[in-house]
């Protein structure tokens, strides 16, 4: 397992090294950093080792072989102003391997176009969309790695880009009862240009540490994560959860160093196969709030 440990390690800091390093074209493809799923959503993006749901796969690769069989979800946040995002998601976890796909669509909706003269002339309807493949294995009982695979494409006004992206994950279940950790490198990969201008993706490095206790029927999980955003601060996010008999959850959860983000607050309830969760998170400054609703079917 060593040479594993070290491959990844040697990633991390080489990402690092590319996060820290000057660019030339414009950051765009946002629709990367914006957290899927209402579970982890309501743990300030975090929460992705037990949330049990086909949407981890882009929260960390490795993380479709903590599911349980099989599941399908289809998430909806509301976002700022008129901007929705839209993702469906696949997981098939079959113990040593998984499999997933999902697709996000991030809609701006119509924004008003206007001449120099400030004249309104019309409109725009500017989107992202992202297609992903995710591969997990089990390496070893404490050791499990995966990888995403990603097509993009964004469309301004007239204009447009493509490319590929690829995201690299790997778990570590220490032999301390209900802790784990984990690493993640997001958004490795290229574009083509807008305009002559060169796209630049929002890569990121993350760490981070969970751990679960179990009381009886209340299990009670929390997740600290640093990350290292393309052209940002470090950060950190902080989230956590209260689960009563694996039925009833509540959440909630912290991000620091983040511009307009801080709390987030969250609620889900599982019937039988089906799983539903709702997350609200209010942003400080004008931009109002954020809500987000996820259904998520295991079978």
């Amino acid at each position: 397992m060593r040479k594993y440990r070290f491959v990844i390690l040697a990633l991390l800091v080489f990402s690092v090294g590319l996060l820290n390093a000057d660019y030339e074209g414009e950051t765009g493809f946002q629709m990367l950093q914006l957290t899927t799923g209402a579970a982890q959503a309501g743990m300030a993006g975090t929460g992705m080792m037990y949330a049990d749901n086909a949407f981890v796969i882009w929260d960390n690769p490795a993380a479709g072989l903590m599911n349980s069989n099989r599941s399908f979800g289809v998430d909806q946040n509301f976002w700022i102003f008129d901007t929705s995002l839209t993702s469906v998601a696949y997981s098939n976890n079959k113990g040593n391997m998984h499999f997933g796909i999902g697709a996000k669509y991030l809609d701006y909706g119509k924004i008003e176009q206007r001449d120099a003269s400030g004249d309104e002339i019309g409109e725009y309807h500017p989107m992202d969309i992202e297609m992903s493949m995710n591969w997990g294995v089990r390496l070893a009982a404490s050791h499990l790695v995966g990888v995403n695979v990603s097509y993009i494409y964004e469309k301004l006004d007239t204009a447009s880009s493509w490319g590929g992206t690829a995201d690299v994950g790997y778990i570590y279940k220490t032999p301390i009862r209900g802790t784990n950790l984990y690493a993640t490198v997001k958004n490795l990969g290229a574009t083509s240009k807008v305009e002559e201008e060169n796209i630049d993706l929002p890569m990121t490095a993350e760490a981070g540490i969970t751990n679960l206790v179990e009381l009886e029927q209340i299990v009670f999980s929390s997740d600290i994560r640093a990350t290292k955003e393309f052209e940002n601060e470090f950060r950190a996010a902080f989230g956590v959860e209260a689960s009563y008999s694996g039925l009833f959850f509540l959440r909630a959860g912290h991000k620091m160093n983040y511009d307009t983000e801080d709390f987030s607050f969250g609620a889900g309830v599982k019937l039988e196969m089906i799983g539903i969760d709702y997350a609200y998170i209010p942003h400080n400054d004008d931009t109002g709030s954020v809500s987000m609703v996820s259904i998520n079917y295991k079978f």
